[in-house]
């Protein structure tokens, strides 16, 4: 790595099939991986460029509270909707689906709007 180089890594979840049973699972393991290209370096000065911003800390800024925005929906989502959803399945284990009913479910849907399964 060169010096005074970062390195920045995304994640991305890898699938995996095996044989359990008589039941095919799928796995999803996440994996780093880094970034082929800085896109930064050319949306800064193209966004300054296009008078759309005045400098490119602007630019950085937007980026900052657009991230921050997400974050904070995010966290919302998780704190209201998802622990609702595990509270009340908690509470009444009746209510749970199963995993077959789910893809049945997701299956009908697919059909209906694609036509075709």
């Amino acid at each position: 790595m060169a010096s005074g180089c970062r390195a920045t890594q995304t994640f991305a979840l890898r699938q995996q099939s095996q044989k359990v049973g008589d039941a095919a699972v799928r796995r999803f393991t996440p994996t780093a991986r880094r970034p082929s290209a800085r896109p930064h370096r050319e949306v800064k000065p193209a966004k300054v460029a296009a008078g759309e911003y005045a400098t490119e800390s602007e630019v950085i800024r937007e980026g900052l509270r657009a991230l921050l925005a997400r974050d904070r929906a995010a966290e919302g989502w998780l704190l209201n909707d998802v622990a609702a959803a595990y509270d009340a399945l908690k509470a009444d284990p009746s209510k749970a689906v199963s995993a077959d009913e789910v893809r049945a479910s997701l299956a009908a849907l697919h059909k209906k709007t694609v036509g075709w399964m």
